[in-house]
């Protein structure tokens, strides 16, 4: 681990590949999870991913409190971004973000740094994957990065799924994170039913079923497949194209017999360019028609009748 974050804080390598050089690495070695002192068990890329981020990011921090010893400097303003993860005391970092506070502790006017954001801890500021740093802040001189409008917004709930349920973009991406841990923990099972000599093809079918899920979030630019989460050593081209082939035991005429001539004719619909202009409506970037709100609402009825169908056409519904 500390190979691994040598690595990304001197620029040898780019995260991903520090992250996958490392994956590699102690898969040679038979290691596949990590046990801490707390007895919390992870999978090895799960620990190699958070140690990865992490430390990268607790060693900026560092660089940041000797630049701020060497100048004198008391105050600090913590960066802040839309999906920032919620909870409780010091794990809500929604809550602290973009705001001044005083390292010291012993200003009137602003808050304690430590106290407030957790810094040092596991929980808050450059904690367990944090991506929030600070940068030091002269009172009178220098302004403020965000105004309370845009910390509001970058915390509202704006991003649109399935059935017109409203999410922040932080409960947005750990829906994202759940579906590419499921496709990992399957992906494993796959390799371990192959190497025992069994069948492998339900483990192979959730893949191909998970992989489609992930494109509930492709209307959203800041939601796209990042393969790279989904990523298992030792699950290349060769186990995917095998994993594949094992599920196509549907074919096109018994899926249409599942399926009602409407159905067919709104899936054919989303599938032309008429698509498009569902998606702009979708995403409020322009009007959505009744006819086209009706294909939407046809194509819910697809999914809802051939389960094969809802985990490829993934299609969110306008706010109501």
């Amino acid at each position: 681990m500390i190979a691994l974050g040598y690595r990304c804080s001197r620029e040898l390598f780019s995260q991903e590949e520090a992250i996958r050089t490392a994956i590699k690495d102690l898969a040679k070695k038979g290691v596949e999870c990590i046990v801490y002192p707390s007895g919390h068990v992870d999978h090895m890329d799960v620990a190699v991913r958070r140690a990865a981020v992490t430390g990268a990011n607790q060693t900026a921090l560092r660089l940041q409190d000797t630049l701020a010893d060497e100048m004198g400097c008391d105050l600090v303003e913590v960066t802040a971004h839309a999906g920032a993860r919620t909870g409780k005391g010091i794990a809500n970092h929604a809550a602290w973000q973009g705001k001044v506070y005083s390292r010291s502790g012993n200003s009137s006017k602003y808050p304690p740094l430590v106290e407030s954001t957790g810094y040092g801890t596991g929980a808050g500021l450059g904690g367990w994957n944090c991506r929030h740093s600070w940068f030091v802040f002269f009172e009178g001189i220098s302004d403020p990065a965000y105004t309370q409008a845009e910390l509001n917004d970058m915390n509202a709930k704006k991003v649109y799924i399935q059935r017109g349920k409203k999410l922040t973009e932080y409960e947005a991406s750990q829906k994202q994170r759940a579906i590419e841990r499921n496709i990992r923990r399957w992906k494993r099972e796959y390799k371990a039913m192959e190497a025992a000599g069994l069948d492998p093809s339900e483990a192979a079918a959730k893949v191909i079923r998970l992989a489609g899920k992930t494109e509930r979030f492709s209307f959203a630019d800041r939601f796209k497949r990042q393969a790279e989460r989904e990523w298992v050593e030792g699950f290349g081209r060769r186990e995917a194209a095998r994993a594949n082939a094992s599920t196509k035991n549907v074919t096109k005429p018994e899926i249409h017999a599942k399926l009602n001539d409407k159905d067919i004719y709104a899936i054919d619909q989303y599938k032309s360019a008429r698509s498009y202009r569902i998606n702009a409506g979708l995403r409020g970037e322009g009007p959505l028609s009744d006819a086209d709100k009706a294909i939407v609402q046809d194509i819910d009825n697809a999914i809802q009748n051939y389960l094969c169908m809802r985990e490829r056409f993934i299609v969110p519904y306008p706010a109501t």
